[in-house]
């Protein structure tokens, strides 16, 4: 019977279980990360639309 924690690759986690225990610890963060994201990339879309009556096209 092989031994998963001897080897060449003992003391490595897979990317999955990786990614797991990522996600698992960190997701206020991930909710607090996404909704700032989200909340900058409107209000410079509002400023961008706003500025817009001010500049023109050069000429």
């Amino acid at each position: 019977m092989l031994n998963p924690g001897v080897g060449k690759n003992s003391g490595m986690t897979s990317t999955a279980s990786r990614a797991a225990q990522v996600s698992a610890g960190n997701t206020p963060r991930l909710w607090a990360a996404m909704a700032v994201t989200v909340v900058l990339w409107a209000s410079a879309f509002v400023g961008i639309r706003s500025a817009g009556a001010d500049y023109s096209p050069a000429p």
